[in-house]
C-alpha cells in the first residue's frame, strides 16, 4: 500500500499529510528511489499487457467489420474452418459480426482467418513492445504514468 501512496505523492495527486500515518514515512522514503521507479514501470507494463490482451480478444478486424474473437467465438470459427476444409470450396456460412450484421463467409474467407488473426496479434504485440521500451527507458515517474495504450 505504501507504494500506491508513494506514487500518488510523486504524481502530486495527494499531499503527504493526507496519507495515513502508518504509510506516511515509507511513502515519503520511497520518493526518488530506484525501487519506486521499478515498481511504477512494472505496474505500467502490466497495464499495457492487460490492454493488449483485451484488444486481442475483443474482436478481429475482418473485411471492414469485426469478428467476435473471444475464446468461445474463436472455437466456433475453428469449427466453421474445419467444416469448410471438409466440404471444400463451395462452402459458405452466414456469420453474425460483432455489430450484429450478418456476413457470408466463404471457404476462402474462413481459411484466411488464422493468418489474419496471427498478423493482428503480432501487430498488437509489436505495439506493446514499443510501449514497454518507452516505459523502461523513461526515468520520470510522471512521464511513465502518462504512457497509455491507445
Amino acid at each position: 500500500m505504501e507504494f500506491e501512496y508513494a506514487i500518488k505523492l510523486a504524481l502530486g495527486i495527494t499531499a503527504l499529510e493526507d496519507i495515513p500515518i502508518m504509510f506516511r514515512d515509507k511513502a515519503s522514503d520511497l520518493q526518488n528511489t530506484e525501487e519506486l521507479l521499478e515498481y511504477v514501470r512494472s505496474k505500467q507494463w502490466e497495464e499495457i499487457k492487460v490492454n493488449r490482451d483485451n484488444a486481442e480478444t475483443s474482436g478481429l478486424p475482418f473485411k471492414d467489420k469485426i469478428l467476435d474473437y473471444d475464446m468461445r467465438s474463436a472455437f466456433k470459427l475453428d469449427i466453421a474452418m474445419e467444416t469448410a476444409k471438409q466440404v471444400g470450396e463451395g462452402f459458405s456460412i452466414d456469420w453474425t459480426m460483432q455489430d450484429n450484421t450478418v456476413m457470408t463467409l466463404t471457404y476462402s474467407d474462413l481459411l484466411s482467418i488464422p493468418l489474419i488473426a496471427a498478423n493482428y496479434s503480432n501487430e498488437l504485440h509489436k505495439k506493446a513492445r514499443i510501449y514497454r521500451d518507452k516505459i523502461y527507458n523513461e526515468t520520470d515517474i510522471k512521464a511513465i504514468a502518462k504512457i497509455k495504450w491507445e
